[in-house]
């Protein structure tokens, strides 16, 4: 007879895992809930807004209040470059009188998907750039964003922002916006660049407003700075609201070139709460009809004579070219040539910046010239009537990535120039470690 008692009997082990089991099945909904907890915990993380992940603590430094999502050393970054622009830009006006004492923010993000979310949601406010001041009775300060954005366009941003909220504080809205957009313009390019170059207006710039001016389409002085706010707007969003920018831009570097002090002076009067034609008067003696034209005849004759800085000259053809690469990289086209890139280009219509942006004049593919710089142009001396400037001519050069044949996961193509001092190229990194993200631009010395 067989005995079969040790297959009949459970053991102690099978009765051990039978336990088990059933303790399993009958806690399956407890599990099931906690999962279910944990994923709403998430969940519920990852649909809190900016605004209330990051506040309402914020940290106070030396000339804002800071709400930051970034890392520490970002933010310390982030923080001393507004801090060191603004002194720069108080130390450039003059330091005015400020009329509010009431501090301001500083918002650093570090998704741009959530400054656009966060400025109109929170603020009311149109986002204008990765870098730039906001105002509204929501809030004020300086909002900023450097992912997937050129490090010169960041840079310029900041000091365009700085000047504006400096201006808004020390002047309130007294001064025409062609006198704020101006002077942001100013300071944004003023300012030492990354390349270690000094600033000035480029050749596309002196070009814009020569144009406009002899073709007849210049708003005269008076009319300029009167425009109000509604109506700067409007013209802004015209076909040529880029050559009425660079108008204004032309008109502060007119005032800033005049000798006396002319423009701190301006700028004192209005912070000290003259009108705007009042503190003019008193700077230059602009009182009847006929001292407006004489006004509005002197800038003209300085916008036809005004002389293109060499060296911004090529960093803004520089920037065109980077950013007309950037636009080719996205759409899997890059060039194996300069010849190639030019012809790219040049079929799209490409122009940079699309819109007016303080510190970029618009360059375009169609503008003579733009694919070889002129290097030969003095940054100083102003050109008499008649002259024709000695131009000597550079080259643009592609230079693939050393070490590696051009594939998806390299970077895009360094342009190089050579003949300009400093030299100069374009360069690629990456804001963000993630396969995704885009190459970016930046111009840096070439040695």
């Amino acid at each position: 007879m067989v005995r079969v008692d040790k297959f009949t009997e459970p053991s102690s082990h099978l009765i051990n895992s039978s336990q088990h089991l059933h303790m399993f099945v009958t806690n399956v909904p407890i599990i099931a809930l906690v999962v279910a907890m944990i994923a709403a915990v998430h969940q519920e993380s990852a649909k809190r807004s900016w605004w209330d992940r990051t506040g309402p603590v914020t940290s106070q430094h030396a000339t804002h209040r800071v709400r930051s999502d970034c890392g520490e050393a970002s933010m310390l970054a982030a923080v001393n470059r507004v801090d060191a622009v603004w002194r720069s830009v108080a130390d450039a006006f003059g330091t005015l009188r400020p009329r509010e004492l009431a501090p301001q923010d500083l918002l650093l993000f570090a998704k741009r998907e959530d400054l656009d979310d966060t400025v109109r949601s929170q603020l009311g406010v149109d986002v204008s750039g990765p870098a730039f001041a906001f105002y509204s009775p929501l809030g004020h300060g300086i909002a900023i964003c450097e992912e997937d954005s050129p490090s010169p366009v960041i840079e310029r941003g900041i000091a365009a922002a700085a000047a504006s909220e400096y201006l808004r504080l020390t002047c309130g809205g007294d001064l025409p916006p062609a006198m704020r957009e101006g002077l942001a313009d100013l300071v944004a390019r003023s300012g030492r660049a990354g390349d270690g170059a000094r600033g000035g207006i480029g050749a596309a710039g002196v070009a814009c407003v020569e144009e406009f001016v002899a073709s007849g389409g210049a708003i005269p002085v008076r009319e300029l700075l009167r425009i109000p706010d509604a109506g700067w707007t409007t013209r802004r969003k015209a076909a040529d609201g880029h050559k009425v920018c660079e108008e204004a831009a032309s008109f502060v570097r007119f005032l800033a070139q005049l000798p006396q002090g002319v423009l701190a002076t301006y700028l004192r009067g209005v912070s000290g709460g003259m009108s705007s034609d009042q503190s003019l008067a008193n700077a230059l003696g602009v009182r009847t009809d006929a001292d407006w034209e004489h006004l509005d005849g002197r800038w003209r004759e300085y916008a036809k004579l005004e002389r293109a800085s060499a060296v911004e000259t090529v960093r803004e053809r520089l920037a065109f070219l980077a950013d007309g690469l950037q636009r080719l990289d996205a759409e899997g086209a890059i060039p194996a040539s300069e010849a190639d890139l030019g012809r790219d280009l040049s079929d799209r219509k490409h122009v940079f910046p699309s819109a007016w942006a303080p510190g970029f004049s618009r360059v375009t593919a169609a503008d003579e010239g733009v694919f070889t710089p002129a290097l030969g142009l003095s940054d100083d001396a102003p050109r008499r009537r008649g002259s024709s400037p000695v131009v000597r001519k550079g080259a643009f050069t592609l230079v693939a990535p050393q070490g590696t044949a051009r594939v998806a996961a390299a970077p895009i193509p360094e342009v190089h120039v050579d003949g300009a001092k400093p030299r100069l190229k374009v360069s690629w990194h990456r804001t963000r470690n993630e396969p995704e993200a885009p190459w970016v631009w930046s111009i840096v010395p070439l040695d």
